[in-house]
């Protein structure tokens, strides 16, 4: 999953779960925020 999502060169695999689990949570705020960002561009314009 961090591969996939990540704008960066990834790091080293996280291996706990709690851990895993809040990455994924971080990448999918993240990523929300972008597309939220750029569907309020494109309804602006």
């Amino acid at each position: 999953f961090n591969t996939s999502t990540a704008f960066s060169p990834t790091d080293v695999p996280v291996l706990s779960r709690w851990a895993k689990v809040m990455m994924i949570v971080q990448s999918v705020i993240s990523l929300a925020t972008v597309a939220l960002l750029a569907a309020r561009a494109v309804n602006i314009l």
